[in-house]
């Protein structure tokens, strides 16, 4: 196993550069003196990087469109690939297969399209990382092993489960050097606000009142600082391909307990709502995963205690909140 510190490649291939996990990675790179490329779609906004967007290199292409990403590999060469880009996590299963058929195309053509990309260029690639999630577990037995039956209740889930499948059948036949990563629910500064918690935390900041579920569902929250380390940590690592790794803070709190963090820390301007809003038909109660087979495969450990990472991404809204409001949600 390799620190996630020891540059061990220098060209790097990001897609999904953009978004939240892969800004800070991109971020992390730069000040490691790393070559960054990413795969950015024409027209999207690099609002997260736009004080580093001359020391990166973007490249204009779409996972859909097989053409534009070979381009962009054979020019770029890139020593690791990490696969961060893909569709939204939509909505439960609905009658709407056009859902299904777009999810199809961004999460597992898409996927295919960077691999046969990959490997038709020859590039010498070191490692691909591919970032996937615990929603691929769904409705089975928890804490979450790698080893279990995945059951998946939303078509973004079963679609990655089904990218996970074909991946590790690639690996297999093609040598292809694949490490997948399901990480739990990453947060930290800089979040889009239709999620959880950085809509809690803005609400508090403002006065409002919170409403929210009974809020009994257990959850792993995972500060980005220590996602980002895991991801490098996997790229760097001498972890044998085609392996299905957790990654996760260790940390169990029910949404409750942390919502109630997050009112103290901050102070309770509002009122916290427990209980006014019903649970969402098919979603996942329970994300809560072993990270035993991180610490034993990559030497991987979370540093980031719940309650000093909330500390950092309140101060971060508190300093930012107008800013985030008025960029493009990703």
């Amino acid at each position: 196993m390799q620190s996630a510190d020891r540059n061990l490649a220098n060209r790097y291939l990001i897609t999904g550069g953009t978004g939240f996990i892969g800004a800070y990675l991109v971020r992390r790179l730069v000040s490691m003196g790393c070559e960054v490329h990413i795969l950015v779609r024409a027209q999207h906004s690099l609002w997260r990087l736009d004080d580093i967007k001359s020391r990166i290199h973007c490249w204009t292409g779409d996972l859909t469109e097989i053409h534009s990403i070979s381009r962009a590999v054979r020019q770029v060469k890139p020593e690791v690939v990490v696969h961060l880009g893909g569709g939204s996590m939509g909505q439960p299963w609905t009658t709407d297969f056009s859902q299904l058929s777009a999810s199809l195309e961004v999460n597992l053509h898409g996927t295919l399209n960077l691999v046969q990309a990959v490997s038709q260029a020859g590039v010498g690639l070191h490692s691909f990382v591919r970032i996937g999630g615990l929603l691929e577990y769904g409705e089975g037995p928890f804490p979450f092993v790698e080893t279990q039956r995945e059951q998946p209740v939303s078509i973004y889930a079963a679609t990655q489960v089904a990218t996970t499948a074909i991946l590790n059948a690639i690996h297999r036949q093609c040598h292809f050097p694949v490490i997948c990563l399901r990480l739990s629910s990453v947060y930290g500064p800089g979040r889009a606000l239709d999620f959880f918690l950085p809509a809690l935390i803005v609400a508090a900041l403002k006065g409002s009142d919170f409403a929210m579920t009974s809020g009994e569902q257990q959850w792993d929250m995972l500060f980005i600082d220590d996602a980002v380390d895991a991801i490098l940590t996997a790229a760097h690592s001498d972890c044998p391909s085609g392996e299905v790794i957790n990654i996760g803070s260790g940390e169990v709190h029910t949404l409750k307990e942390i919502a109630q963090m997050v009112v103290k820390q901050i102070g309770n301007v509002g009122q916290l709502q427990i209980g006014a809003k019903a649970e969402p038909e098919g979603a996942i109660g329970n994300l809560i995963c072993s990270i035993e087979k991180a610490e034993r495969m990559l030497g991987w450990k979370p540093k980031t205690l719940l309650e000093d990472g909330l500390r950092e991404t309140i101060q971060w809204y508190r300093e930012n909140l107008d800013l985030l409001e008025l960029k493009a949600e990703n």
